[in-house]
């Protein structure tokens, strides 16, 4: 299964459980999004033309285009209609430059890999612009939480793509701000749709319970909440296919311990210490109070073929 399919599959898994999440007696949810509007026969001029570039400068084909997937009515005195969209984080951003990068132009030295996901960059522009009350569900794999939720106006942004980068894109000239769009780019360095993808805060949103229960008085099924968050548990977590095996071993202890204990990695456990081994050709990182930067240590270590050694994955030196 492609990386793209596995993505596909696990919003169609996800929708497949909302119908019975929320209580008959208290709501009643109906698919809507674009695919509703213009049909499912995709070979029409509305969606030749929705699939070109252009479409996502173009506020009203923009309304269309990320139009929310449901329709949340909620049967209070008065009644109140909302729109939720399903999105989906599985490739975790663990590399440390990159996280580097996130850091610094946050000012937010904690950031780390659990806490960062990912949202269609122009989808996001869409909901804020024009549906900011759009209550965006998020699957995630990698995060504690598995299965969030916030309002689209609450997101916390990190970094929106941009090809260009001594033109970076910043909180503060953001098209959601100042009424423009963004630049016709594709992200040639992406596998599949080449969408642009802008990074997001996963600590901006709650624990789905919390935030229904919180914010629109709707207590989900129990039952069906567990089951999903058990499927969420068991979706792959997609690091690359080309990234040493050492590294993507890191980035998966990594995660583990952030709270994602269903993640698994490879261990090897040493009696009388509290040492690790992964591989002999590593690097120590006793003395580095930030992990991300042993991490980036540890690569060039491993580059450069030296036998060195890691408290996190080498039996302790004698």
């Amino acid at each position: 299964m492609s990386s793209f399919e596995q993505r596909v599959g696990l919003t169609n898994m996800v929708e497949k459980y909302l119908q019975e999440l929320f209580p008959d007696d208290k709501c009643t949810i109906k698919k809507f999004g674009c695919e509703t509007i213009l049909g499912e026969n995709t070979d029409t001029d509305f969606w030749k033309f929705i699939k070109e570039p252009e479409a996502n400068q173009q506020a009203s084909s923009m309304i269309v285009k990320f139009a929310p997937d449901f329709l949340l009515l909620k049967k209070s005195k008065p009644s109140k209609l909302y729109f939720v969209d399903v999105k989906h984080s599985i490739a975790p951003t663990w590399a440390p430059s990159r996280l580097k990068m996130l850091k610094e132009k946050n000012g937010d030295n904690k950031l780390s890999t659990d806490r960062v996901g990912v949202v269609a960059r122009e989808a996001l522009l869409a909901y804020r612009r024009y549906y900011p009350s759009t209550i965006v569900l998020m699957a995630c794999p990698y995060n504690a939480k598995l299965m969030m939720a916030q309002f689209a106006k609450d997101i916390r942004c990190l970094y929106c793509y941009h090809s260009t980068e001594r033109d970076d894109y910043d909180c503060n000239s953001c098209p959601s701000k100042t009424g423009g769009f963004f630049d016709l780019e594709r992200d040639v360095n992406s596998e599949g749709s080449q969408t642009p993808m802008t990074n997001v805060d996963l600590n901006s949103f709650r624990p789905a319970d919390e935030f229904f229960l919180n914010e629109l008085g709707i207590r989900l099924n129990e039952n069906i909440l567990n089951n999903l968050l058990g499927e969420i548990k068991r979706e792959s977590i997609e690091i690359g296919e080309t990234v040493e095996p050492k590294l993507k071993n890191l980035a998966l202890w990594n995660i583990n311990h952030a709270g994602c204990d269903w993640v698994d990695y490879e261990v090897y456990s040493f009696p009388g210490n509290d040492f690790y081994h992964l591989d002999r050709e590593c690097i120590c990182m006793r003395g580095y109070e930030d992990r991300m930067v042993a991490y980036a240590t540890l690569a060039q270590a491993l580059n450069s073929g030296k036998k060195t050694y890691c408290r996190i994955c080498c039996p302790k030196p004698e």
